[in-house]
């Protein structure tokens, strides 16, 4: 949590949620597709591995939690802003940011696991994608694990994130496409943001699958009852 943080009254948590929906709706209305990630084709990505910005629609309809849910809006506000920064040159990239925060707090709800952990990771997961660009000259998986975390562990310092937790989400991010740590790999935080990824890059990755085989997958891949529920509704019904 960050410190000294309160609820803000009814009339104001009425109108953060009224330009919250206007922000998430009004860049898929303009540009009319899903996001992609600039210069990549979606061939780039390894299979199985998430990674890219293709969703079932890329909206949920979900708000930010309200502050009195999970007590944690301005820590969302927050990583949010900073997200946004990092990254300002490509908007794609908040578009699928927020899809898969919104995915992961659905599941949270289910499946349990610290809720400022999984916000902070869903937030965050990506955050290394331009620092990889600059450095290797790709954002292939392996490259987002390695430039990532050091990112994270500022942005989390600065806000005063208590620092197991600072350890977590940098643990996340350095597994969330090749999940090498088990020690990270076993902790339903982890479990969370990877099946929450997986939602919006599924279509991608299976999109010439049979329906035998897309339901094959989601046995495989995901790691939660809710998210793997979550997959079947979006793309065997």
């Amino acid at each position: 949590m960050l410190p000294n943080s309160r609820c803000p009254s009814r009339s104001r948590v009425g109108l953060v949620a009224v330009l919250v929906g206007f922000f998430f709706i009004l860049p898929g209305t303009l540009t009319g597709r899903d996001a992609t990630l600039p210069s990549e084709s979606p061939g780039a990505q390894v299979p199985n591995e998430p990674g890219g910005v293709e969703g079932p629609g890329n909206r949920t309809g979900r708000d930010v939690p309200e502050c009195g849910r999970y007590q944690e809006s301005e820590l969302v506000e927050a990583l949010r802003a900073e997200m946004e920064t990092v990254f300002a040159e490509t908007p794609g990239m908040v578009d699928h940011t927020m899809t898969v925060y919104q995915h992961a707090m659905d599941i949270h709800e289910v499946e349990g696991g610290d809720p400022e952990v999984v916000a902070a990771s869903a937030l965050l997961h990506d955050i290394g994608i331009p620092r990889a660009r600059e450095v290797h000259g790709s954002s292939a998986g392996p490259f987002q694990e390695m430039e990532g975390p050091p990112i994270c562990r500022e942005i989390l310092t600065r806000l005063a994130f208590p620092p197991e937790g600072i350890a977590l989400v940098c643990g996340i991010v350095a597994n969330h496409h090749t999940a090498h740590d088990s020690d990270i790999v076993s902790t339903m935080e982890f479990r969370i943001l990877w099946d929450a990824d997986w939602l919006v890059n599924f279509p991608r990755s299976h999109r010439d699958s049979t329906g035998e085989e897309k339901e094959r997958a989601i046995q495989e891949i995901f790691r939660t009852a809710r998210g793997r529920e979550m997959a079947e509704q979006f793309f065997l019904h």
